[in-house]
């Protein structure tokens, strides 16, 4: 099959898929806002949420490949390499069609079997993957199920970035998982897009720390190593001036002002998204 036909074969498995993937979703928001923040974040949590939907089924879809399993169950060496490599052009398609950074298939004892990196077949295989965060759910996760990670630096790219990751099973066993990256930047892309004046937007992670914030261009994939050498803060737990996570969201829960906005939150998966409103008398 020419290299075009079979992009195009793995970009309608994949994007046509039946999977539908629900679980990990976690929906709610405050109810005691003004019209504008309640609607700017309505907007910005369903994008995010259909990111991760689409990456967990695009994620699931690659899984379903014969050749996975097939590398894990087949005897013959030179087979099993054949397998292998065919491995690699199939996640290769896969990064390119979905513009990602990374994508590993990963063994029991955090050997990267194959690995591609921002659309080439890389051959430096790390066999030190047991550290990340992803590792361990991803080999606790049930078949079928993508578990997306706490954000992280990639060891590879420096870039801060969150996985999804998904176990593949023989003979009801995880014998490996298949993870990739999503850089933090196309979140944050996706959320500062459109913005009016006035309008601020958060992101928050499951450790209350603040990932993404429109007024901080910084936070954007930029080399984590060079931000650090320049005494950048990543990530606090400081909204505005003197109030944290905790302190805003008991303040829009309570229809308080803050500091001349008026705000909302939605949760999605691991995350908290807050939007914000400069109030019109200011």
């Amino acid at each position: 099959m020419k290299y075009s036909s079979l992009k195009a074969v793995m970009f309608h498995r994949i994007l046509f898929s039946s999977l539908v993937w629900l679980s990990g979703i976690s929906l709610g928001y405050s109810t005691i806002v003004s019209a504008e923040p309640n609607r700017l974040v309505q907007q910005k949590a369903q994008e995010i949420f259909k990111m991760h939907r689409r990456a967990k089924k695009a994620l699931l879809g690659v899984i379903k490949e014969p050749e996975i399993r097939a590398y894990f169950t087949e005897k013959d060496p030179n087979k099993r390499e054949l397998l292998r490599q065919k491995i690699e052009q199939t996640t290769l398609n896969f990064s390119e069609f979905f513009n990602i950074s990374e994508m590993c298939l990963i063994d029991t004892q955090g050997h990267e079997v194959t690995r591609v990196d921002h659309g080439n077949i890389s051959h430096e295989l790390s066999t030190e993957e047991a550290e990340l965060p992803f590792f361990a759910p991803g080999f606790a996760a049930e078949e079928g199920v993508v578990v997306t990670s706490p954000i992280y630096t990639s060891p590879d790219s420096h870039k801060v970035v969150a996985a999804y990751v998904s176990p593949i099973y023989v003979d009801a066993k995880p014998v490996a998982i298949l993870h990739y990256e999503h850089e933090l930047s196309d979140f944050q892309k996706k959320l500062l897009r459109g913005l009016e004046v006035g309008q601020v937007v958060i992101a928050v992670d499951s450790e209350d720390r603040v990932i993404i914030d429109s007024r901080r261009a910084e936070l954007s994939g930029k080399d984590v190593k060079t931000l650090r050498g320049l005494g950048v803060t990543l990530f606090t737990s400081q909204m505005f001036d003197g109030l944290n996570v905790a302190t805003v969201t008991d303040m829009i829960d309570n229809g308080d002002p803050i500091q001349g906005y008026t705000g909302a939150y939605k949760r999605v998966n691991l995350w908290t998204i807050y939007a914000f409103q400069a109030s019109k008398n200011l």
